[in-house]
């Protein structure tokens, strides 16, 4: 079975100069390393220069970001530049936080162009300690799970097959959020701790995609029951979609339908399985 070592010596490259690091934040906004690696890299490359302790010592670092589909995937191989504090305010594009000057270490990164090959193509198996997500490549040999023929986005499922976490929205892939921003339905709203379930409908310009990034941003997005449970993250579902036919009115009479189907409907305000309000 191919190593991720062997490939670092086949380039000319000693493990033992390597870091492994692996991204998967999500940040409150739905963002995470793996959506600023595919669409807007230059953000990316700030995040993981960013640093509030002193974390990579080796010459080269081997980055890894977490897709969508929970893989570890290859982004590139970056030269290290001399450790400096920053000396200018700096916004963590993921986590959306101000840093002021001399708060936080900051690497210089360069890409070294020897495994630019197998970037966004290359998935390995991190292994079970996710917590470390700096370690040395000369102690840590992953193994290499596949070597793709080239990135791309995997097909959107059927709508009904649809499920994910409402704070992996952001992060899901452009072409599945074009989808979903064309869609209006019927969705559903499922707490993973205890099984309370809320039942919505998408009628605006942007469709499923609009409602569920307001969810995504406070948990709530305006809703009397939810803002009770300071809960911010729900498995959510597509439960119908809207022909074209279908006007606002239409839609919001599947709502109550859905609602009364499921039992979704709450006895009373912070009910802890029904959370629809009305």
């Amino acid at each position: 079975m191919l190593k991720f070592n062997t490939l670092l010596e086949a380039n000319g490259i000693d493990p033992r100069d390597v870091q492994l690091v692996r991204h998967q934040d999500c940040g409150p906004t739905g963002i995470t390393p793996y959506s600023l690696m595919c669409n807007a890299p230059e953000q990316f490359d700030q995040y993981q220069s960013i640093q509030g302790r002193a974390v990579f010592r080796r010459k080269l670092l081997a980055s890894f970001v977490v897709t969508p589909f929970a893989e570890t995937m290859f982004v590139n191989l970056y030269a290290v530049g001399p450790l400096e504090r920053n000396s200018t305010p700096e916004i963590c594009p993921v986590k959306i936080k101000p840093f002021e000057p001399g708060r936080l270490w900051k690497y210089p990164l360069s890409i070294d162009a020897r495994l630019s090959d197998f970037s966004k193509r290359l998935i390995i198996d991190w292994g079970e300690g996710y917590r470390s997500w700096v370690q040395r490549s000369d102690r840590q040999n992953k193994t290499v799970l596949e070597i793709r023929e080239r990135f791309s986005e995997p097909p959107f499922p059927d709508y009904l097959d649809f499920k994910t976490h409402l704070q992996e929205i952001q992060s899901l892939f452009a072409t599945w959020k074009e989808a979903l921003r064309r869609a209006k339905g019927i969705y559903l709203l499922v707490d993973q701790e205890n099984g309370g379930q809320y039942v919505g409908s998408a009628t605006g310009e942007h469709g499923f995609l609009g409602r569920w990034l307001a969810y995504a941003k406070d948990g709530h997005g305006g809703n009397v029951t939810l803002k009770l449970r300071n809960h911010k993250d729900y498995v959510v579902s597509i439960l119908e979609t809207a022909g074209s036919s279908m006007d606002r009115k239409a839609i919001l009479a599947r709502e109550v339908f859905w609602k009364e189907k499921l039992g979704s409907r709450a006895a009373r305000l912070g009910d802890e399985f029904g959370l629809n309000a009305n």
